[in-house]
């Protein structure tokens, strides 16, 4: 494909709370890849980190379908974030029988339901912690839990720290997680 080139067009999608409004800018989105793919062109959507869980991609996909039901779409895996936050930290997320937890960093900040993720002591990972995650560095520093944070992976402005004050001091970054190592292992002690 060298020398291949093709336009560029940025898709701008809502990351708030408004449900209506990012399913009408994914629908608008659809209908103009439709109308694309209908007079012949060929389309690609490319997202940050991997398509196939906690994306963007899977509403546009879906969307998409409806449309054009005939129409196929291959989905690329990417490099999701907690591997690449893993990776970037040096840590093992999982070993022999552990569980991986990976989940919305909004639904853990209530204490029972933290509770519930960290009480195997399998690594869990909480996504876009954005609204919650001085709440939880917080629960996390006092029950004594080791944590790395990380924002804006594979970006050039990416940070990475398990040090909970430099993590408090971070202004409110939408591609953020927080992981939190398998810490009950004798290594944890």
């Amino acid at each position: 494909l060298d020398g291949v080139t093709a336009p560029v067009t940025e898709l701008s999608f809502p990351m708030g709370r408004d449900r209506e409004e990012r399913q009408r800018h994914t629908a608008t989105h659809a209908e103009r890849l439709a109308a694309l793919l209908a007079a012949g062109k060929n389309c690609a959507f490319a997202t940050i980190g991997d398509p196939s869980a906690y994306s963007t991609c899977g509403y546009l996909a879906a969307a998409l379908r409806k449309l054009l039901p005939e129409v196929p779409i291959e989905i690329i895996p990417g490099v999701n974030s907690w591997s690449a936050l893993a990776a970037a930290a040096g840590q093992v997320l999982a070993e022999d029988r552990e569980e991986l937890r990976i989940v919305p960093g909004y639904i853990a900040p209530e204490t029972a339901a933290l509770d519930r993720l960290l009480a195997g002591g399998e690594a869990v990972v909480l996504l876009k912690t954005y609204r919650s995650r001085n709440r939880l560095v917080e629960e996390l520093q006092q029950r004594r839990i080791p944590m790395v944070y990380g924002a804006n992976l594979g970006l050039p402005e990416q940070f990475v720290s398990s040090d909970p004050e430099a993590i408090k001091e971070r202004p409110t970054e939408y591609l953020s997680l927080l992981l939190v190592p398998p810490h009950l292992r004798e290594d944890h002690d």
